[in-house]
């Protein structure tokens, strides 16, 4: 019995040893785990409460999203709950609930290779779509777009892309296309000209030059090296490219010594107008 005692006691030791081995290395690792799993599924169920409240979806398309968001982080080194920012902008900004998912895969590329990043930048994508009535099935384009032009300028795709925002609305007013008015934002952001006051000032010369009429026309095609006639047809046929011969027009009046400034007092509106003419001269780089 004595013998049996001294067993029993040294396997209860054991025992009692074996249990805490299995408390500190199994047993508090599996509650951590637990713990993560569920704070993971109410971090998720957070951020897509966004998606659901702009989305128009049943159930199942949303239980669709909610999968394809996964799957995407999967793919992207980028988190599901800002895929779900994401498409919570997305449909705030009116992006059809069957094109969300690429939407978002494209800004969430940008993200991972451009400065073009977050909420942020998903706004200003969608609201540029929305002004220059961009097909929603043509976001990969769009992308494709910004970094070709941001991996050849001097300027950056977030940049490009402001400059963009303000020159949208007058580019669709006058018929020129999203890749044109990109080229143009690359073109006057990699000379150094800011968003705000370059697009406005940009803009101006588009709606001059489209609703030029009489000796302003003629002045404006003298420039373009083209009659009245001829400048008027080629900005209704390609927009884009008769701004471009305007510009280029300037640029060879600079070359040879011409009041530059003075040219565009007279005829636009004053020197910041000039100043962005002159900084965009080589802007068929863009539009080839």
């Amino acid at each position: 019995m004595a013998r049996f005692s001294s067993k029993l006691n040294k396997f209860g030791n054991n025992a009692k040893a074996l249990g805490g081995m299995m408390s500190t290395f199994i047993t508090a690792p599996i509650v951590g785990m637990g713990a993560m799993a569920t704070k993971s599924a109410l971090s998720f169920e957070s951020s897509f409460a966004g998606v659901r409240k702009t989305v128009d979806a049943t159930e199942a398309e949303f239980a669709g999203l909610e999968k394809r968001f996964r799957g995407l982080a999967k793919q992207i080194p980028v988190s599901v709950d800002d895929l779900n920012s994401y498409g919570e902008a997305a449909g705030q900004l009116g992006i059809k609930k069957e094109n969300i998912v690429d939407f978002v895969k494209v800004v969430a590329d940008l993200g991972v290779t451009t400065n073009l990043v977050g909420e942020e930048g998903a706004k200003q994508m969608a609201r540029f779509a929305n002004i220059m009535g961009t097909s929603q099935k043509k976001f990969s384009n769009f992308g494709s777009t910004l970094v070709d032009l941001g991996n050849n300028f001097a300027t950056t795709e977030a940049e490009i892309l402001q400059m963009g925002l303000r020159l949208a609305g007058a580019g669709k007013v006058v018929k020129i296309t999203e890749a044109e008015t990109l080229g143009f934002a690359a073109a006057l952001s990699s000379v150094g000209v800011e968003a705000q006051a370059g697009g406005t000032a940009f803009s101006k010369v588009f709606i001059k030059l489209a609703s030029a009429g009489g000796e302003e026309l003629k002045q404006f095609a003298e420039i373009a090296g083209k009659t009245g006639a001829e400048f008027k047809q080629a900005f209704k046929d390609d927009a884009a490219g008769a701004t471009i011969d305007f510009v280029e027009g300037l640029g060879k009046i600079d070359e040879a010594g011409g009041d530059l400034f003075g040219t565009m007092e007279d005829r636009i509106d004053g020197d910041p107008v000039a100043r962005c003419v002159v900084a965009c001269r080589w802007v068929r780089r863009s539009y080839a």
